[in-house]
């Protein structure tokens, strides 16, 4: 376990440096470098941190009426996550910010030149309006062993075990703070297990747990219907059969340092295990947390389901961010904190 959680470390730091060129399968595209809140954003509440995805934050210059500001907000890493342009990593800059100000947030570009990621205005007061915390309906868990050929045999299966999950909610809303523009972070957390595991997204209202209508590419149709497709799960957690997970989610917007925290009431689900390998007599079987099983589908289908820069992760209980090579490795750590500071 000490060896897993080491390696976990070092490939986090890895992973951060690499996630803005990060690949995946079926629509992981690299996000494009983006900050909140957006530029021509007025009158934001000054107790606000900015939330920036997919930029270098050790080359990020923050400046108020055109001087910069020093000392420079702490930064705190969120994670890899999902915005509608696809995968990047999440940092927030926790404020507060000086009122009556104009703010521009810059990075470096590649010309040498800085590039503004984000300008805005913000008020001379706050409040503490409230918001709406989101709303988590139903949560579904599953981990499948997949055998040993069908890891990085073309297809979207980067590990002998992948966690898979499928989450119905209703977005927050936040005061003041346009929809598209809500930072959330989805917290998959195991008492028994004493592990935690994050996934920041903004601008989407479903997640890529990988639970779909309809099998395509690699994964197992489920008997009550449905199926899990290795192609359309983003994140792939660690999960444990007979376990008990629960998720919640929290949200940030304008305005929240001053204002409540905006998070879900806790929802859990026991993991469901899925033998894809031979059971006995040779039909694949699912496990349930009281050792019951029946056969499914061992479905392996002609396309691979869009996969790219493909990468294994052998490890028992490995997850998969279904991004390519050090980004993929980075999943593999069994527990994690909750934004680790840089």
């Amino acid at each position: 376990m000490k060896k897993r959680v080491l390696f976990g470390v070092l490939l986090g730091s890895l992973a951060t440096a690499w996630a803005p060129a990060a690949f995946a399968c079926s629509g992981g595209a690299a996000a494009t470098a983006v900050a909140f809140p957006s530029s021509g954003a007025v009158g934001v509440s000054p107790q606000s941190s900015i939330f920036v995805v997919s930029a270098d934050p050790t080359g990020l210059v923050l400046r108020a009426n055109g001087a910069v500001v020093s000392p420079s907000p702490r930064i705190t890493n969120l994670g890899l996550g999902l915005t509608p342009s696809g995968l990047g990593t999440f940092y927030r800059l926790a404020g507060p910010l000086q009122p009556s100000a104009d703010y521009a947030l810059q990075a470096p570009g590649a010309d040498g030149t800085a590039l503004d990621l984000t300008r805005f205005s913000t008020a001379a007061t706050y409040d503490k309006t409230p918001g709406v915390a989101a709303a988590i309906g139903s949560l579904r868990l599953w981990r499948v062993h997949y055998a040993p050929a069908r890891v990085s045999a073309g297809g979207c299966v980067f590990s002998e075990y992948e966690g898979y999950f499928a989450l119905d909610f209703t977005p927050a809303s936040v005061p003041g703070t346009p929809d598209a523009e809500v930072v959330s972070v989805l917290t998959l957390s195991s008492e028994e297990l004493g592990t935690t595991q994050t996934f920041p997204f903004q601008g989407i209202s479903a997640l890529p747990g990988g639970y779909v209508p309809n099998l395509t590419g690699d994964g197992a149709t489920l008997p009550e219907g449905g199926a899990l497709s290795a192609s359309a799960a983003l994140w792939k957690p660690n999960l444990e059969p007979g376990r008990t997970f629960c998720a919640t989610i929290t949200s940030y917007g304008r305005n929240d340092l001053a204002a409540p925290l905006l998070q879900s009431p806790p929802v859990c689900a026991t993991v469901v295990g899925i033998e894809t390998t031979s059971g006995a007599g040779g039909a694949p079987v699912i496990s349930g947390a009281g050792g019951s099983s029946y056969p499914i589908g061992n479905d392996v289908a002609t396309s691979p389901g869009g996969c790219s820069l493909a990468s294994r992760n052998p490890a028992r209980g490995g997850s998969l961010l279904a991004v390519a090579a050090a980004v993929a490795l980075l999943s593999r750590r069994r527990a994690r904190r909750t934004g680790s500071e840089l």
